[in-house]
């Protein structure tokens, strides 16, 4: 125990500072959860108000941040990320399993939210506002990935990844449609449209890399396939008697592979002798329609007084290149 003489000076050796009683004072701690909640009750244009802050309308909360680390074996180590935030459609989860001189298995996954005002324009003669509706459009984007490495020590290193992404969702247009805002003078570009996206697209990635007496040496090969199926969706001359919904059918489908290797080496500390060559091969498909009708995605039925549109657009392309370097 401490003598009176050494009590006033052990104790203001152990005091902590307002940062290092945050942190845990001396200790440092590797493992954290933060929550948090918030919200908003908002007037007027509920829509606008989202996509300037990109918030929904209303609560919103959950975990905002989380880190889990810990030795499950010698020299393998697991480390846990994440976040939730319910009602802002805001997630994110990522684990790693890594082995010392062996490699690692990475998973991950995340998605967020955006929010658009899909309303249309404004006419000054008449103070003529063209809405779409309360609630701001949403569009979410996504990638899910798996990862794999081989590190061991005088072998090749190897990595394969394969990575799915995707949006699905609407957002707002400026291309605006047809309306009659004052007597029968004809305007365009006023009545709101929206983009109905659902894209997906799937990545596999193989690459091999190897150091051979002075010369490092790596191959890989890249595969990715994706398909987009667009819609431009325009509400012509709203609130009319001619009043017609709009679909512009927009898709397309690709198929992308690529070879690759390089070689390296450093002939003098200034000097370095490089190689590498790249072969890749996109193939692409695209197809479309514009139907014209009293609701959005109906049939083809061509009409002189509502739009004769088309329907069966196809048409593709093919491109090889070869890169040596």
């Amino acid at each position: 125990p401490a003598t009176k003489a050494e009590a006033p000076a052990l104790e203001e050796a152990t005091a902590l500072t307002p940062e290092q009683m945050f942190e845990g004072g001396a200790d440092t701690y590797k493992n954290w959860v933060e929550f948090g909640v918030g919200g908003f009750n908002t007037r007027g244009n509920k829509a606008q108000f989202q996509e300037r802050s990109q918030y929904p309308d209303g609560a919103f909360g959950g975990i905002t941040d989380f880190h889990y680390q810990t030795d499950i074996a010698k020299g393998t180590t697991m480390s846990l990320d994440g976040r939730g935030i319910f009602d802002n459609h805001d997630y994110k989860l990522s684990l790693d399993l890594k082995r010392e001189k062996l490699g690692y298995l990475r998973f991950s996954a995340n998605e967020l939210r955006t929010w658009y005002n899909g309303d249309g324009g404004f006419y000054p003669p008449t103070g003529a506002y063209y809405s779409l509706r309360d609630d701001a459009l949403a569009l979410d984007r996504g990638e899910f990935s798996i990862e794999a490495g081989l590190t061991l020590d005088k072998a090749p290193k190897m990595t394969f990844k394969y990575t799915h992404d995707f949006r699905d969702g609407e957002k707002s247009s400026t291309i605006w449609g047809y309306t009659h805002p004052v007597g029968g003078e004809l305007v365009r570009g006023l009545s709101p449209s929206v983009y109905d996206i659902d894209e997906h697209r799937d990545i596999f990635e193989f690459d091999i890399a190897h150091k051979i007496k002075k010369v490092d040496v790596g191959a890989g090969l890249h595969y990715e396939t994706g398909r987009l199926d667009d819609a431009l969706k325009i509400n012509q001359f709203p609130g009319e008697a001619i009043e017609q919904k709009v679909t512009d059918q927009q898709n397309t489908s690709f198929d992308l592979f690529n070879v690759h290797s390089y070689a390296e080496s450093w002939l003098h500390k200034n000097v370095m002798l490089s190689a590498g060559f790249a072969f890749s091969d996109l193939d692409n498909d695209f197809s479309g329609s514009r139907i014209y009708g009293a609701e959005y995605d109906v049939s083809y039925t061509p009409n002189a007084q509502n739009g004769f549109g088309y329907y069966g657009l196809h048409g593709g392309s093919h491109l090889i290149e070869y890169e040596p370097d």
